[in-house]
Protein backbone atom coordinates (compact mmCIF):
# COMPACT_ATOMS: atom_id res chain seq x y z
CA UNK A 1 0.00 0.00 0.00
CA UNK A 2 3.18 2.08 0.93
CA UNK A 3 4.53 2.07 -2.40
CA UNK A 4 2.02 2.39 -4.72
CA UNK A 5 1.00 5.33 -2.45
CA UNK A 6 4.60 6.96 -3.13
CA UNK A 7 4.48 5.73 -6.95
CA UNK A 8 1.53 7.61 -7.53
CA UNK A 9 2.71 11.04 -5.96
CA UNK A 10 5.84 10.59 -8.32
CA UNK A 11 3.64 10.38 -11.32
CA UNK A 12 1.35 13.52 -10.38
CA UNK A 13 4.17 15.39 -9.75
CA UNK A 14 5.97 14.63 -13.07
CA UNK A 15 3.04 15.34 -14.70
CA UNK A 16 2.82 18.74 -12.65
CA UNK A 17 6.10 19.62 -13.49
CA UNK A 18 5.38 19.06 -17.34
CA UNK A 19 2.54 21.38 -16.65
CA UNK A 20 4.69 24.69 -15.37
CA UNK A 21 6.81 23.85 -18.08
CA UNK A 22 4.62 24.33 -20.85
CA UNK A 23 2.99 27.17 -19.34
CA UNK A 24 5.40 29.11 -19.65
CA UNK A 25 4.92 33.10 -20.94
CA UNK A 26 6.06 34.72 -24.23
CA UNK A 27 6.22 38.49 -25.24
CA UNK A 28 5.58 40.45 -28.59
CA UNK A 29 5.71 43.62 -29.98
CA UNK A 30 2.61 45.13 -30.32
CA UNK A 31 0.77 48.76 -31.68
CA UNK A 32 -3.10 50.07 -31.22
CA UNK A 33 -5.60 52.41 -32.81
CA UNK A 34 -8.70 53.20 -32.31
CA UNK A 35 -10.96 55.22 -34.82
CA UNK A 36 -13.61 57.76 -33.19
CA UNK A 37 -17.10 58.08 -34.77
CA UNK A 38 -19.98 60.14 -34.58
CA UNK A 39 -23.64 59.46 -35.10
CA UNK A 40 -25.58 62.65 -34.25
CA UNK A 41 -29.28 62.94 -35.67
CA UNK A 42 -30.92 66.50 -37.23
CA UNK A 43 -33.93 67.58 -35.94
CA UNK A 44 -37.46 67.75 -37.87
CA UNK A 45 -39.23 70.92 -37.03
CA UNK A 46 -42.01 72.96 -38.48
CA UNK A 47 -43.08 76.17 -37.02
CA UNK A 48 -46.22 78.44 -38.02
CA UNK A 49 -45.88 81.78 -38.22
CA UNK A 50 -48.14 84.81 -37.85
CA UNK A 51 -47.75 87.19 -40.39
CA UNK A 52 -47.27 90.14 -38.68
CA UNK A 53 -49.60 91.20 -36.50
CA UNK A 54 -52.35 89.98 -38.36
CA UNK A 55 -54.54 86.90 -37.31
CA UNK A 56 -53.41 83.35 -38.34
CA UNK A 57 -56.17 81.78 -37.16
CA UNK A 58 -60.24 82.11 -37.63
CA UNK A 59 -62.05 83.16 -34.44
CA UNK A 60 -64.97 84.63 -36.28
CA UNK A 61 -68.51 85.33 -34.59
CA UNK A 62 -71.37 86.45 -35.33
CA UNK A 63 -70.44 85.36 -39.16
CA UNK A 64 -73.73 85.75 -42.14
CA UNK A 65 -73.88 84.36 -45.47
CA UNK A 66 -71.66 86.01 -48.08
CA UNK A 67 -68.87 86.69 -45.45
CA UNK A 68 -65.58 86.36 -47.14
CA UNK A 69 -62.57 85.93 -44.41
CA UNK A 70 -58.89 85.49 -45.61
CA UNK A 71 -55.88 84.41 -43.09
CA UNK A 72 -51.89 83.69 -43.83
CA UNK A 73 -49.68 82.19 -42.15
CA UNK A 74 -45.83 81.36 -42.69
CA UNK A 75 -44.47 77.95 -42.62
CA UNK A 76 -41.10 78.18 -41.31
CA UNK A 77 -38.35 75.38 -41.22
CA UNK A 78 -36.42 75.73 -37.86
CA UNK A 79 -34.65 72.37 -37.58
CA UNK A 80 -31.57 70.99 -39.32
CA UNK A 81 -33.04 68.65 -41.95
CA UNK A 82 -35.03 69.85 -44.92
CA UNK A 83 -38.54 69.48 -44.85
CA UNK A 84 -40.19 67.24 -47.90
CA UNK A 85 -43.78 67.48 -47.20
CA UNK A 86 -46.19 69.44 -45.17
CA UNK A 87 -49.39 67.67 -45.31
CA UNK A 88 -52.85 69.30 -44.32
CA UNK A 89 -56.06 67.73 -43.41
CA UNK A 90 -59.01 68.81 -41.38
CA UNK A 91 -61.03 67.95 -38.33
CA UNK A 92 -63.74 68.89 -36.84
CA UNK A 93 -65.57 69.18 -32.97
CA UNK A 94 -67.17 70.72 -30.76
CA UNK A 95 -70.73 71.27 -33.05
CA UNK A 96 -73.58 73.17 -31.99
CA UNK A 97 -76.90 73.48 -34.27
CA UNK A 98 -80.36 73.43 -34.24
CA UNK A 99 -82.17 70.18 -34.52
CA UNK A 100 -81.92 68.00 -37.81
CA UNK A 101 -78.83 70.30 -39.01
CA UNK A 102 -75.72 67.93 -39.25
CA UNK A 103 -71.98 69.47 -38.66
CA UNK A 104 -71.57 68.32 -42.64
CA UNK A 105 -74.73 70.42 -43.66
CA UNK A 106 -73.16 73.36 -41.88
CA UNK A 107 -69.86 72.72 -43.18
CA UNK A 108 -70.44 72.13 -46.43
CA UNK A 109 -71.86 76.17 -46.60
CA UNK A 110 -67.94 77.13 -46.64
CA UNK A 111 -66.16 77.50 -49.93
CA UNK A 112 -62.04 76.82 -49.27
CA UNK A 113 -59.63 78.55 -51.38
CA UNK A 114 -55.98 78.35 -50.76
CA UNK A 115 -52.78 79.90 -52.08
CA UNK A 116 -48.96 79.33 -51.36
CA UNK A 117 -46.21 81.64 -52.18
CA UNK A 118 -42.12 80.89 -51.36
CA UNK A 119 -39.65 83.82 -50.60
CA UNK A 120 -37.54 84.66 -53.67
CA UNK A 121 -33.71 85.29 -53.26
CA UNK A 122 -34.09 89.09 -52.51
CA UNK A 123 -36.13 87.61 -48.88
CA UNK A 124 -39.72 88.57 -49.98
CA UNK A 125 -42.39 86.76 -51.02
CA UNK A 126 -43.41 86.07 -54.82
CA UNK A 127 -46.46 88.54 -56.01
CA UNK A 128 -47.28 85.25 -57.95
CA UNK A 129 -49.42 83.02 -55.46
CA UNK A 130 -49.58 79.41 -56.50
CA UNK A 131 -53.30 77.95 -56.00
CA UNK A 132 -53.68 74.34 -54.20
CA UNK A 133 -57.98 74.06 -54.81
CA UNK A 134 -59.16 75.23 -57.82
CA UNK A 135 -61.38 78.43 -57.49
CA UNK A 136 -63.85 77.26 -54.23
CA UNK A 137 -64.29 73.89 -55.27
CA UNK A 138 -63.49 72.58 -51.95
CA UNK A 139 -65.60 73.03 -49.29
CA UNK A 140 -64.71 72.26 -45.57
CA UNK A 141 -67.07 69.34 -45.57
CA UNK A 142 -64.67 67.95 -48.08
CA UNK A 143 -61.66 68.50 -46.55
CA UNK A 144 -63.02 67.27 -42.95
CA UNK A 145 -64.60 64.36 -44.11
CA UNK A 146 -61.57 62.94 -45.92
CA UNK A 147 -62.65 63.01 -48.98
CA UNK A 148 -60.68 62.40 -52.32
CA UNK A 149 -59.88 65.61 -53.46
CA UNK A 150 -58.66 64.28 -56.81
CA UNK A 151 -61.01 66.49 -58.74
CA UNK A 152 -60.53 69.37 -55.93
CA UNK A 153 -57.07 70.36 -56.11
CA UNK A 154 -55.45 72.36 -59.12
CA UNK A 155 -52.28 70.08 -59.54
CA UNK A 156 -52.99 66.36 -58.72
CA UNK A 157 -48.95 66.10 -57.19
CA UNK A 158 -49.67 67.65 -54.13
CA UNK A 159 -52.11 64.76 -52.65
CA UNK A 160 -50.65 61.95 -50.77
CA UNK A 161 -51.35 58.02 -51.59
CA UNK A 162 -55.03 58.34 -49.80
CA UNK A 163 -55.73 61.46 -52.09
CA UNK A 164 -56.96 62.85 -48.73
CA UNK A 165 -54.04 64.75 -47.72
CA UNK A 166 -52.75 67.92 -49.86
CA UNK A 167 -48.98 69.16 -49.59
CA UNK A 168 -49.18 72.96 -48.78
CA UNK A 169 -45.17 73.25 -49.10
CA UNK A 170 -44.50 71.66 -52.80
CA UNK A 171 -41.16 71.67 -53.23
CA UNK A 172 -40.23 71.19 -49.42
CA UNK A 173 -38.24 73.50 -47.34
CA UNK A 174 -34.58 73.59 -47.16
CA UNK A 175 -33.57 74.00 -43.34
CA UNK A 176 -29.95 75.69 -44.79
CA UNK A 177 -30.01 78.31 -46.05
CA UNK A 178 -33.88 78.35 -44.02
CA UNK A 179 -37.07 78.72 -46.31
CA UNK A 180 -40.42 79.57 -45.39
CA UNK A 181 -43.91 79.31 -47.06
CA UNK A 182 -46.77 81.86 -47.00
CA UNK A 183 -49.97 80.34 -46.91
CA UNK A 184 -53.22 82.08 -47.66
CA UNK A 185 -56.56 80.96 -46.96
CA UNK A 186 -59.74 82.20 -48.12
CA UNK A 187 -63.07 81.10 -46.63
CA UNK A 188 -66.59 82.07 -47.86
CA UNK A 189 -69.82 81.42 -46.32
CA UNK A 190 -71.99 81.07 -49.07
CA UNK A 191 -75.23 82.67 -49.70
CA UNK A 192 -77.42 80.47 -51.63
CA UNK A 193 -81.14 82.33 -50.23
CA UNK A 194 -82.40 79.60 -47.94
CA UNK A 195 -79.90 79.20 -44.57
CA UNK A 196 -81.83 79.75 -42.03
CA UNK A 197 -81.68 76.84 -40.13
CA UNK A 198 -78.13 77.81 -40.36
CA UNK A 199 -78.29 80.67 -37.41
CA UNK A 200 -76.61 80.32 -33.98
CA UNK A 201 -74.45 77.77 -35.48
CA UNK A 202 -70.65 76.98 -34.26
CA UNK A 203 -68.05 74.09 -35.12
CA UNK A 204 -64.49 74.07 -34.47
CA UNK A 205 -62.03 73.14 -37.56
CA UNK A 206 -58.53 72.38 -36.78
CA UNK A 207 -55.95 72.48 -39.13
CA UNK A 208 -53.67 69.90 -39.08
CA UNK A 209 -50.06 69.94 -40.25
CA UNK A 210 -47.46 67.11 -40.76
CA UNK A 211 -43.84 67.87 -41.80
CA UNK A 212 -41.68 64.78 -43.23
CA UNK A 213 -38.59 63.95 -43.82
CA UNK A 214 -36.74 64.32 -47.29
CA UNK A 215 -35.91 60.94 -48.76
CA UNK A 216 -32.55 58.66 -46.92
CA UNK A 217 -29.00 59.33 -48.89
CA UNK A 218 -26.42 56.83 -49.10
CA UNK A 219 -22.85 57.92 -47.80
CA UNK A 220 -20.52 55.99 -49.65
CA UNK A 221 -16.60 56.60 -50.87
CA UNK A 222 -18.22 58.97 -53.88
CA UNK A 223 -20.41 61.10 -51.15
CA UNK A 224 -18.47 60.79 -47.84
CA UNK A 225 -19.84 63.40 -45.93
CA UNK A 226 -22.90 62.70 -44.21
CA UNK A 227 -24.37 66.03 -43.47
CA UNK A 228 -27.69 65.76 -45.90
CA UNK A 229 -26.32 68.42 -48.37
CA UNK A 230 -26.59 70.85 -45.38
CA UNK A 231 -30.11 70.85 -45.06
CA UNK A 232 -31.32 70.98 -48.49
CA UNK A 233 -34.23 69.51 -50.52
CA UNK A 234 -33.12 66.90 -53.15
Amino acid sequence: MDIKKKLGIGVVTAALGLSLVGGGTFAYFNDTETMDNKFASGTLELDVLQVGNNPSTFELTNLKPGDLMRRSFTLDNSGSLAIKNVWLDLTADGYDGQEGVSMDDYLDQFKVKFYRSKKGEDGEFELTSHQIFKNFNATLKDLVNGKDLTNLVADTSLLDESGKRVDIAHGGLNADPKQQQRIEIEIEFVDNGDQNRFQNTTADVHFNLEATQDTGTRFDYNNPDANNANGKTK
